[in-house]
């Protein structure tokens, strides 16, 4: 007689192998993850020391250096973004201000001394992202991480420096100028939208990894310590902290990370140190 099917036997050894391949593809990310949380973290520390460094020797902050041009000098400022200073200069407050809002005699723009920082920083030969000349035009749909300010190792994003209640920082998640009205339920502003095609803000960090690097160089809460989850809300055009809001998904009654939002929807701001 001919045997139809497979005895429990070979269906157990099936099993156990399928259980081995899916264990080791988890462990796999799992380990991936791991890796791009520390290296994110070593990034973000060596422009911290390049912020410290550049503020020795220029006994200015960059970005906020009101002689920019006694540094560096003048060619390098033909391919500034047109929302960036016209001297590429700051005014010396040592903070980062730059948004809609017209601060301190700056344009109403999404850039000013945010941008100013990342050039300030590569020009002085402190870091390897961005060449002022990578600025060849307004392109709203063009993803800027890596253009015009550097790219996250952890997401598809970049990073930027922002101010935050007066602390400078800086703001993880930001990739082009397409805006977007869904980010946590609310609007996150057009920095941190990056959204080609998608409004779910394909540039940001999901839970899981916004609470991993969270975890790693601070308390692990969003809403406390040196890692602030931030967006752009309200009128003055500036970032603030998120909260808990019950018609946003981000952040639990509990003050913690909604680690069963699955949407890459977190920009955290990380304070200089």
């Amino acid at each position: 007689m001919r045997r139809t099917g497979f005895t429990l036997l070979e269906i157990s050894i099936v099993l156990v192998v399928v259980g081995l391949i899916v264990g080791g593809v988890l462990a796999g990310r799992s380990l991936i993850q791991a890796s791009e949380i520390r290296s994110q973290i070593s990034h973000i520390r060596s422009y911290n020391l390049a912020v410290n460094t550049f503020r020795l020797k220029y006994n200015c902050i960059p970005g906020d250096c009101p002689n920019a041009s006694d540094f560096f000098g003048t060619a390098w400022r033909a391919n500034l973004h047109p929302y960036v200073s016209a001297t590429g200069s700051g005014d010396g407050d040592s903070n980062i201000w730059g948004w809609w809002q017209d601060v301190n005699g700056f344009p109403s723009a999404p850039f000013g001394e945010p941008m100013q920082v990342i050039y300030h920083l590569y020009l002085s030969g402190l870091t390897d992202c961005c060449n002022p000349s990578n600025f060849s035009g307004w392109h709203v749909s063009t993803p800027y991480a890596g253009l015009v300010f550097p790219t996250l190792k952890i997401g598809n994003g970049g990073f930027i420096a922002m101010n935050l209640n007066n602390q400078n920082g800086w703001w993880m998640g930001v990739g082009s100028l397409t805006p977007a009205a869904v980010c946590c339920g609310g609007n996150l502003g057009d920095y941190a939208n990056f959204t080609i095609g998608s409004p779910s803000g394909q540039f940001r960090l999901t839970p899981d990894q916004a609470l991993s690097f969270d975890a790693k160089v601070d308390d692990g809460l969003p809403t406390t310590g040196n890692v602030f989850m931030a967006r752009r809300t309200g009128g003055d055009g500036l970032i603030h902290p998120e909260a808990y809001h019950a018609s946003y998904n981000c952040i639990t009654a509990q003050n913690g990370y909604n680690t069963g939002y699955t949407l890459p929807s977190y920009s955290p701001f990380v304070k200089w140190q």
